[in-house]
């Protein structure tokens, strides 16, 4: 990744996750000029044989070459917001295997259970790749786990590692995964920040997110029912903004925090 002084660093599970989450922050960061990264680490291309929960989506997206295809929807998501765009080479839950060559989460309903024990290994490497492309000015967004996918449940691990050596860490309200009602009680170690955004950086997040066209029936049906569920989410009382989170014992410069409110969400 480019050096550079100051670094925000949105880091994004799936290549849609971060600009779904916190399109309209990296809006409103690059439009002040700060240096903005989107950050996906399970951008694996080699994902070998498909188990046949991996082959029904692939079926769903329309795509012959998934990774290869979704990481040229994410440089144009990326293109559209002004932001650069880097990726490690791990594989997502749906094509990992274990050393036997056994489907770590062979079907829906495995990815959002636990963590499978052979996933334990990629943990460290993961984090020396963070410590070994980390500036002292950077800045991560981690999301949070909410809807405890393993791939965001594992990034949010790594993320309190981190925070743990002294790094900057935010986490953000994972999006889609927020439909359902979320438990408070797993909020109650952090301070909820708002972070206030323009309607142009809103407006800026939705064309940013046509991009993906591969996931958006799977997620919302079609382009009407996304916006919906956008407005839904960012907007409230003619106020744009995301939800953003900090470990309350890990508090640092209210100077890293653009533009926020920090009101409770009611």
């Amino acid at each position: 990744m480019i050096k550079n002084d100051e670094r925000h660093i949105f880091v994004s599970p799936h290549f849609d996750d971060a600009i779904g989450s916190c399109g309209g922050t990296i809006s409103k960061l690059v439009k002040d000029e700060k240096c903005v990264f989107v950050l996906t680490p399970f951008a694996g291309e080699n994902i070998g044989e498909l188990s046949n929960f991996a082959i029904e989506l692939n079926e769903v997206w329309r795509l012959n070459h998934p990774v290869r295809e979704r990481k040229f929807e994410n440089k144009k998501a990326c293109s559209v917001l002004g932001c650069n765009h880097h990726n490690y080479d791990f594989v997502e839950a749906i094509y990992r295997k274990s050393e036997q060559g056994l489907f770590l989460y062979p079907n829906g309903n495995d990815i959002f259970k636990q963590i499978s024990p052979h996933d334990c290994r990629i943990i460290p490497n993961l984090v020396s790749n963070f410590i070994n492309d980390h500036g002292d000015g950077d800045i991560y967004y981690f999301p949070f786990g909410i809807g405890r996918h393993v791939d965001h449940l594992i990034l949010k691990y790594v993320g309190d590692l981190l925070s743990e050596l002294s790094f900057k860490v935010l986490y953000y309200r994972d999006f889609y995964y927020d439909i359902e009602q979320i438990e408070n009680n797993i909020f109650q170690d952090y301070e909820t920040v708002k972070f206030e955004i323009e309607e142009e950086d809103f407006n800026n997040k939705i064309e940013s997110f046509t991009q993906y066209v591969s996931q958006i029936p799977m997620l919302f049906e079609n382009k009407e029912k996304m916006v919906s569920y956008f407005l839904e989410r960012d907007k409230c009382n003619n106020v744009f903004y995301e939800i953003l989170y900090k470990y309350n014992s890990k508090l640092f410069s209210e100077s890293i925090i653009f533009c926020t409110s920090k009101e409770e969400m009611t």
